[in-house]
């Protein structure tokens, strides 16, 4: 665009050097008439012709084509004014289009910048989506341990109460007054109730380590547990049985 710029300029001062030539031409200049060529015609206005150069003949046709061209000239002048014209409007568009342009790249970063963060977010939901599921499977457990326990506690709770209602069975089992002080000499030998009631103690002691223990360990741990206690409760249910069929 400065290139083009620079040519019309150029070809403005051509055309004001040529017109203003021409003009200069065609009228008389005040140094020819202060030397008195006023009546000579064309040859006194020539001074070519004063010091024996080419004839006016020649000379003129030159000075009357410059002067039959001026008013194409001058269209030309306007139509390179109205080129020069449109050339600046279209240079205020393209710095306009260049403020655009700028904008559009300031937005094109921040969009950049924005999708950076959005894999960072998208990264970092994927690894709390990872720790939920941990937390459910740890939730899970816990509520598994949850359920072993509180069937646990109930079946010692039954096993408790078969323990109390244990002496109201042998009283009753005894008819005659002989028979319960042999029985009961033999009790001073060695009371079963006595050796019940401490598996029952163990038993308690293994739900009350049960009780403590945190909900977060590990299932095989649970499962020790659990069957450290089903063996103590199956022992104690073996010796109440076979106390109460000896009895």
């Amino acid at each position: 665009m400065a290139h083009a710029m620079e040519a019309l300029q150029r070809s403005l001062h051509e055309v004001q050097d040529t017109s203003s030539c021409s003009s200069k031409r065609t009228e008389p200049t005040a140094h020819s008439a202060d030397r008195g060529d006023t009546g000579g015609g064309t040859a006194a206005a020539n001074p070519l012709d004063a010091v024996g150069g080419p004839s006016a003949g020649v000379v003129e046709p030159v000075f009357c084509a410059c002067a039959s061209r001026e008013p194409e000239l001058h269209e030309e002048c306007e139509r390179l004014r109205s080129e020069a014209a449109g050339l600046e409007t279209h240079r205020g568009r393209a710095e306009d289009l260049e403020e655009v342009a700028a904008g559009l790249r300031a937005r094109v970063a921040r969009l950049q910048l924005g999708e950076t963060r959005t894999l960072a977010l998208r990264e970092e939901c994927r690894e709390l989506r990872l720790r939920i599921a941990e937390l459910v499977g740890s939730s899970v457990e816990r509520e598994t341990l949850e359920c072993d326990q509180a069937q646990l506690g109930a079946q010692f709770e039954r096993l408790r109460s078969a323990v109390a209602v244990q002496p109201e069975v042998r009283s009753r089992s005894y008819s005659d007054q002989s028979h319960a002080e042999s029985y009961t000499s033999g009790l001073c030998r060695q009371d079963p109730l006595q050796e019940l009631s401490g598996k029952a103690g163990s038993a308690a002691q293994v739900l009350e380590d049960v009780a403590e223990t945190p909900l977060d360990v590990p299932a095989r741990c649970g499962e020790l547990l659990k069957n450290q206690l089903l063996q103590s409760l199956n022992s104690f249910v073996l010796s109440s049985d076979g106390s109460t069929g000896s009895s």
